[in-house]
């Protein structure tokens, strides 16, 4: 067994392991090229601010010569969600099931570059992540078992509740009727970075937006051809107003029936694991949970 340090441009090198490793046990996960690694690291969405980061490297695992992991890590701080999280970041960590030595001695390489540097807290499959996987989201699915469970057997704890995700295969929908002729629906059709558009609806009564429902194409985060299908909802909502009167379902169903027509076979679609009422919704309306995602703390004591 051997452990190394490489420079981040060597990440490229890396696709095999990944492709090996996640692309086919990991829901939503799918082959990248080298050049898609590189690029897809630096990818962030939704008001992440990137403030400071520094010693960025590859800890990279191997037996027998041959790579059979890798962890990518930072060190600064980032405002990601209204939070301000700063330390160590383990932005990935990969490793081969039934080398959990090897597993450990990667983290454990990752920890001490945190502790001689002073990182205080280390932050493990959060604030910051890979574009193309898990649909651009930086958390640890369960289905990495070996991986979710090496960090809860070194102290690391739950960074929030988690994320549930669920997918609806070969999906059918028919067009439905407005719940309120009042009402206008807006639907934008836009070309983003999948071979297939992306979708949002909106409902408006009298110019004011009561609900609304945003999807974006699989290809958006990778452009493996198995993501190219999937329509992936990206935010649905109601105006508390207007909850209870079946607009969340009109829109979602309005939202799959566009997208339909578009050329999508397959949704996915997310929700914090505490919403209950959201997963009671997606369940009865057809989706099946694929898997659940955390992230990862833990207080160093350095300083």
């Amino acid at each position: 067994m051997e452990i190394r340090d490489w420079a981040i441009d060597n990440v490229n090198d890396l696709a095999g392991v990944y492709n090996a490793q996640i692309a086919d046990p990991i829901p939503h996960c799918y082959a990248v090229s080298a050049e898609e690694l590189g690029a897809g690291r630096y990818q962030k969405t939704g008001g992440d601010y990137l403030a400071a980061f520094h010693d960025e490297r590859v800890i990279v695992g191997l037996q027998r010569g041959q790579v059979q992991g890798f962890a990518h890590v930072k060190i600064g701080e980032i405002e990601h969600r209204d939070r301000q999280l700063s330390g160590g970041f383990i932005h990935f960590l990969t490793y081969a099931v039934g080398h959990r030595d090897l597993g450990q001695a990667i983290l454990t390489a990752c920890e001490r570059h945190f502790r001689d540097t002073g990182a205080s807290t280390i932050w493990a499959f959060d604030g910051y992540f890979y574009r193309f996987h898990h649909l651009g989201f930086p958390l640890v699915s369960d289905r990495m078992g070996h991986v979710y469970g090496l960090f809860g057997m070194n102290g690391y704890k739950p960074a929030g509740e988690g994320e549930i995700f669920l997918e609806y295969l070969n999906y059918s929908v028919d067009l439905p009727a407005v719940l309120d002729p009042a009402v206008e629906v807006q639907v934008q059709v836009r070309e983003g970075q999948g071979d297939l558009p992306n979708v949002t609806v909106r409902a408006l009564r009298d110019g004011e937006e009561l609900g609304g429902c945003g999807a974006l194409s699989g290809g958006d985060f990778c452009r493996a051809r198995e993501a190219q299908a999937r329509i992936f909802i990206d935010g649905l909502s109601v105006t508390d107003e207007n909850q209870g009167q079946g607009w969340g379902r009109y829109l979602l169903t309005r939202t799959l029936w566009e997208a339909r027509q578009l050329g999508y076979t397959h949704t996915v679609i997310s929700t914090d694991k505490r919403n209950y009422r959201a997963q009671l919704f997606y369940t009865n309306y057809g989706y099946r949970v694929t898997d659940t995602m955390y992230g990862f703390v833990k207080e160093t004591g350095s300083t």
